[in-house]
């Protein structure tokens, strides 16, 4: 039996910061780490990153890719 690698998770729900609406549909990801995934019908995400990928990381930079909204930054 493989052994329970240490992970990092991030999750939660995307929604529109003014309007509280739930956004579905929204491609999350972190290019330096490759991970990426999609939001659910309901704006739910989970991402997990092996420790292996972070340990030496104080910061993890999530960046939201969503029809219709111009990126911050």
């Amino acid at each position: 039996m493989k052994p329970i690698e240490k992970v990092y998770i991030v999750e939660g729900v995307v929604a529109d910061i003014e309007t509280l609406k739930i956004i579905p549909s929204v491609i999350i990801f972190n290019d330096t780490l490759g991970i990426t995934t999609t939001s659910d019908e309901n704006g739910y995400f989970k991402v997990v990153a092996p420790y292996n990928l972070v340990r030496d990381k104080r910061l993890i930079i999530i960046d939201f890719v969503i029809k219709g909204y111009k990126r911050n930054g």
